[in-house]
């Protein structure tokens, strides 16, 4: 009820086609036809929340003249519950024995989120988050939810014995604020309780949860004193938002599970779970992303989705994680969508599992109702003479992570990728749902996690079925990643594929898991590829290895990294992550957030307005969503750096609305860059193009080096006109700890990312020369270079690979100088090895005096680790000298340098 939805335009157009096919049949017979039958699939025709008993009369008739074959009566608390607690079952009684007595099943939806006649205490309903008092009941309220109980439980007892032959298909308990079991709220939009007893709550299960409030501080990156100063968030972000979001679904949970014990005490009917919504945005404000978990103890689930959104996926969702389980779903009011819509949304119910479809706000015009008949005729046509679909071992299944959900609050990506699979083979499909969120001691960490180190050649692949919708993939023998944790299990997360190989796992440098096939007929993403348990406390580095082999089935050979899961047992340090939607607020400035437009003379602040940054033009305005639009002046989010360092700026552009066929040719489509200060960063040159119906849009994931104050704009220009240039940009900005490495960020440009090529020819550095692909030293000398693979020679002149900090900090030094070439079987040993230091500016850092010998023979090497403080425009030299010759001189030497 009161849906918020996305469009899903293939599978509606896959039903909408044949929609006008149908021809009506004898509906009573199909009504009746399986009566009584485990397999009877239930039309139910949503009566009730209404004191006209001629209204009522009316609109139950003519459902039943439609052959529709069951009722789901609504009634709100105030209807049976006097200010003083007693019970008035008049107007129950009536509507009920009604139906009853026309020998029709029905079931019951009691909507509590007002509270009894006269409403509930101040202390027992919800606060929104700026204090505000609502009128909805909050679940964490000790006395709401013992009056709530109470209630349903006279409601079972009394219809049950009522009506012995004709109990109640089940009762539901609406608690939420639109009528369903979830999370209320108000005015801020995100639906969250922070009144009084909702922040006692809190506190509780904070302490619980946390132990001591130093635990807390270290994860959040808070400085609280006691449990009792902590303050609700008003957003996801961050591992402060992650918990919030984690409490609340523990207030749902425990709501949902005593409701359903009262009703299996009682028994008699069935305790049915009812969401507003599945997988979108308004889910993860209503708490409901881990509908498994809230569902243990439902028998029935029901979703009543928009009237466009994608509800093949949205029951497939269901169906897949709920085995055992009965499946509904509602559609919405007459004033909502045309009979078209609604066929669809029904017949997609009914042919992907769902056992019951209902519809909802019907109930206050009969005329309407009369007038869409042939919608609800043609549903018991087509649908009600057979059983409910049985769905044995589809043949396609994808993955979908409710962390995924919640971080990107939106399920677009999942929903392209289910519509491409659609379109393959239109049947129902499995839909798993990955369960990171309320694994309360994991991290899930991405691909792009700056811990992460990768070796070799990985692209990075940016798809809609991966963890945050990218991963690495590479088909190099020897390509390699690295991850060091605090923890005692670890997972790591991929695909497998008809073209995916086989890769080595390492667990603190020994061998743990040899040659894991990657392979698999379809592509399945978001797999647990490897995993380890029962590691010791403490600090481990997982090292993933491609091996260049490959199943004899598969067409390739290529290893995938999408994410890591680690158990943690101390609590990480949050991540400095500043993300607009997250983090808007009507504070400028707020979070490094400024909301501003360029006049044409420069950047001026909006005005805050009706609930966003408004510009002085009509259509120039910055909304809670990311949703903007330029109108005449470029419309500016900015963001300043709190404090030096390097940033990683990633997000994705795109348009929101489109002319298409109402006005083709009239939108021209928008332009984008991004500006640090007063100079370009992305694109390279020029803007950045979106058409005027790229609903997909364009993505930027680059570092740059930022100083304390530095401003990064995000500019959106209207192009020659701004005809729907509705659009939404979320950029996502956090401090990176970089990390250079010779092999991976070797280049033939001296100087990028920060490594020279260089050798020391008596009198100081000079630059090496490009040739054939590798660095060479002087003409003079054949043996002298610096290769890709960091395989490296020094003939007579010093090598002098080096490296220049780009700011101040303090930096790990970590590598391994090793022999690569012992002379083998004819001349094993003739060498006399090498010498190594490394150097900081003119002084010498390792080894602390003189040189760190290399045996001839020597192909293990010696390993150095350092911490030494950099000022911006140090350089940190690898210096390799022969020795007294250079026979057989061949080594490796690929530092790595990382600021802590």
């Amino acid at each position: 009820m009161f849906k918020k939805a996305s469009i899903c335009v293939l599978s509606i157009l896959l039903v909408l086609s044949s929609y006008s096919l149908y021809q009506p049949v004898n509906r009573q017979s199909i009504a009746n036809a399986s009566s009584g039958n485990e397999d009877q699939r239930y039309f139910m025709y949503g009566a009730g929340d209404t004191q006209d008993m001629n209204l009522y009369q009316g609109l139950v008739d003519q459902a039943i003249s439609y052959g529709m074959n069951s009722f789901r009566v609504w009634f709100s608390w105030s209807s049976f519950q006097n200010a003083d607690g007693t019970f008035d079952w008049t107007l129950m009684d009536a509507q009920l024995d009604y139906i009853n007595n026309k020998n029709m099943p029905f079931a019951l939806s009691l909507y509590f989120a007002m509270g009894p006649d006269g409403g509930l205490p101040e202390a027992e309903r919800v606060r929104d988050a700026s204090g505000g008092l609502t009128p909805y009941l909050s679940i964490n309220s000790a006395s709401a939810m013992d009056k709530m109980v109470e209630a349903y439980e006279e409601v079972i007892s009394r219809y049950t014995a009522r009506y012995p032959t004709n109990k109640p298909i089940f009762v539901s308990a609406l608690f939420g604020m639109y009528g369903e079991n979830e999370i209320s709220g108000g005015g801020n939009g995100l639906m969250g309780d922070y009144s009084a007893a909702s922040k006692q709550a809190f506190r509780a299960w904070l302490l619980d949860r946390y132990d001591n409030v130093s635990n807390l501080n270290t994860h959040w990156g808070t400085q609280y004193a006691s449990f009792a100063q902590v303050e609700p968030p008003t957003d996801f972000n961050g591992n402060r938002g992650l918990t919030w979001y984690q409490f609340r679904h523990f207030s749902l949970k425990s709501a949902i599970d005593r409701l359903a014990d009262a009703n299996h005490a009682i028994g008699g009917t069935k305790f049915p779970l009812v969401m507003g919504s599945m997988f979108d945005d308004p889910a993860s404000k209503r708490g409901t992303l881990d509908f498994v978990d809230l569902a243990e103890k439902a028998d029935i689930v029901f979703v009543d989705d928009g009237p466009e959104y994608n509800h093949a996926f949205s029951m497939d969702l269901l169906r897949t994680n709920l085995p055992g389980k009965e499946l509904a779903h509602e559609f919405d009011g007459p004033d909502l969508a045309n009979d078209a819509t609604y066929y669809h949304q029904a017949s997609t119910a009914f042919e992907h599992g769902a056992k019951y479809v209902t519809n909802g706000n019907w109930n206050k015009n009969l005329q309407k109702f009369i007038d869409r008949g042939q919608l609800f005729e043609d549903i018991v046509d087509d649908y009600l003479g057979d059983p409910v679909t049985d769905i044995d071992n589809p043949s396609q299944s994808m993955s979908v992570s409710d962390y995924d959900m919640l971080l990107n609050r939106s399920s677009a990506a999942y929903q392209r990728y289910y519509d491409a699979l659609y379109l393959n083979s239109p049947q129902p499909m499995n839909v798993h749902l990955i369960r990171d969120i309320n694994r309360l001691d994991w991290h899930k960490t991405n691909n792009d996690d700056p811990g992460l180190s990768p070796q070799g050649n990985w692209t990075e692949q940016r798809v809609d079925g991966p963890f945050q919708g990218d991963d690495l993939a590479t088909d190099q023998a020897g390509a390699s990643v690295e991850f060091t944790f605090n923890g005692d299990r670890i997972e790591w997360i991929g695909s497998q594929g008809p073209d995916h190989g086989k890769a080595d796992v390492y667990i603190d440098g020994v061998l743990e898991a040899s040659g894991v096939d990657l392979y698999a007929g379809q592509k399945q993403y978001q797999q647990v590829l490897f995993s380890k348990t029962n590691l010791t406390d403490g600090e481990h580095t997982i090292e993933i290895v491609a091996t260049g082999q490959k199943n004899v089935l598969s067409s390739h050979a290529f290893v995938n990294l999408d994410a890591l899961s680690y158990r943690f047992t101390e609590f990480p340090a949050p991540p400095k992550i500043y993300r607009l939607s997250s983090q808007f607020s009507d504070t400028q400035g707020e979070n490094g957030w400024f909301y501003r437009y360029h006049d044409g003379n420069g950047y001026a602040n909006m005005t805050w307005n009706a609930g966003r940054w408004q510009g002085p033009n009509p259509y120039l305005f910055i909304e809670s969503t990311t949703h903007m639009m330029p109108d005449g002046y470029d419309v500016v989010p900015v963001w300043q750096a709190p404090e030096s360092g390097t940033i990683r700026i990633k997000g994705n552009v795109k348009k929101d609305d489109m002319a298409g066929a109402s006005c083709p040719g009239c939108a021209d489509g928008i332009q984008v860059k991004i500006m640090k200060n007063g100079a370009q960063i992305w694109p390279a040159t020029g803007w950045q193009q979106l058409a005027d119906d790229d609903l997909i849009g364009v993505w930027h994931d680059f570092t740059v080096n930022v100083a304390q104050n530095d401003l990064i704009y995000f500019v959106m220009n209207q192009k020659a006109n701004n005809y729907w240039d509705g659009s939404s940009w979320d950029p996502s900005i956090s401090y990176a700890a970089p990390v250079y490495r010779l092999s991976a960020q070797y280049s033939n440009v001296q100087g990028q990312d920060g490594w020279r090529y260089q050798y020391d020819n008596g009198n100081g550095p000079v630059d090496m020369t490009w040739v054939n692909n590798r660095w060479q030293g002087p003409a003079s000398v054949d043996y002298s270079f610096v290769e890709s693979s960091a395989h490296l020679m020094a003939e007579t002149y010093d090598l002098l690979t080096n490296w220049e900090a780009p700011f101040d900090g303090t930096v790990r030094i970590a590598g391994t100088a090793k022999m690569d070439d012992d002379g083998g079987s004819g001349c094993y040993g003739c060498g006399d090895g090498i010498r190594v230091k490394i150097m900081k500016n003119g002084t010498q850092i390792w080894p602390s005096s003189g040189w760190q010998s290399i045996q001839a023979v020597d192909l293990v090497g010696v390993d150095h680790d350092i911490d030494v403080q950099v000022q911006q425009g140090d350089r940190i030299y690898f210096v390799v000298n022969q020795n007294a010759n250079f026979y057989f001189d061949g080594a490796s030497w690929d530092p790595t340098i990382e600021y802590k």
